[in-house]
């Protein structure tokens, strides 16, 4: 780590210590107050590791070549029934293959479900040479007040969010649509949950590239900064939508330029 930053560093594992153990945490300590839900999955866990253990010392009797393959293959089928019998060892692993994988960890903890992930740009962080500074985090492009809140105002790379800017859906339109109208049709759902329902069926039915989120709020009725931003937030944190620039109508043809050049 010689000549990294160190405040950067600190910046770095906070982020991990905010976004994801903090959450997790919170719901383990949550559930073993409750349920003993900790001490139960330990205790699961422990004994059917002592049951693999007992049983390769009772098999192996062979030189150590023998010895190691069947150590190989205990473990192996140790991990491949903790995640059958274990509620926890599941979430485990979709949260460690997630945060490698740089997506969202879709997990659930004694059927409580989370969503975590990281900022995707989070591990620049290690390797810049000089130290980001707080003050800097809350700025967009343009030095005005980050409208993306604490949460998605760091190593995101998100472009500003403005009036003059469009949004361009990622997900499935059709699905997550009729997702929307399933939930319409419940009997459980409250006037209140309904209404909310119906405003975000016809926000995403609105949604294109060739609207402007001002043009979206003057249409669906709704003030800019406090109803439609944070619809906006909460489908670009979930990887559904990007704010991209506004695409006039009656343009035929869209370039962009690529991400990376070859050459300089």
């Amino acid at each position: 780590m010689r000549g990294r930053p160190s405040g950067n560093i600190a910046k770095y594992f906070d982020t991990i210590y905010q976004q994801v153990a903090f959450n997790v945490t919170a719901v383990l300590y949550q559930e073993q107050v409750l349920n003993r839900y900790v001490d139960g999955q330990a205790e699961l866990l422990g004994a059917l590791r002592e049951d693999f253990a007992n049983r390769g010392e009772a098999i192996v009797s062979g030189g150590r070549r023998d010895t190691e393959r069947f150590v190989g293959e205990s473990f192996a089928d140790f991990m491949y029934e903790a995640l059958k019998v274990s509620n926890i060892a599941p979430a485990m692993k979709t949260l460690y293959e997630s945060i490698k994988a740089g997506t969202i960890a879709r997990l659930t903890i004694n059927e409580l479900p989370l969503e975590l992930q990281l900022p995707p740009y989070l591990d620049t962080l290690l390797h810049v040479e000089e130290e980001i500074e707080p003050e800097d985090e809350y700025e967009d492009e343009d030095g005005e007040p980050n409208a993306w809140g604490r949460e998605m105002s760091f190593a995101w790379r998100l472009p500003a969010l403005t009036p003059w800017k469009a949004l361009l859906r990622l997900d499935d339109e059709d699905e997550q649509g009729y997702q929307l109208y399933m939930q319409l049709r419940a009997a459980q759902l409250s006037p209140e949950e309904r209404d909310l329902a119906e405003q975000l069926l016809r926000f995403l039915d609105l949604a294109s590239v060739t609207l402007s989120l001002a043009e979206m709020a003057s249409l669906l009725d709704w003030h800019l900064e406090s109803q439609l931003y944070p619809a906006v937030r909460w489908l670009v944190l979930h990887r559904r939508a990007k704010i991209v620039d506004n695409v006039h109508p009656s343009l035929k043809t869209v370039f962009s330029m690529p991400q990376k050049f070859p050459q300089p």
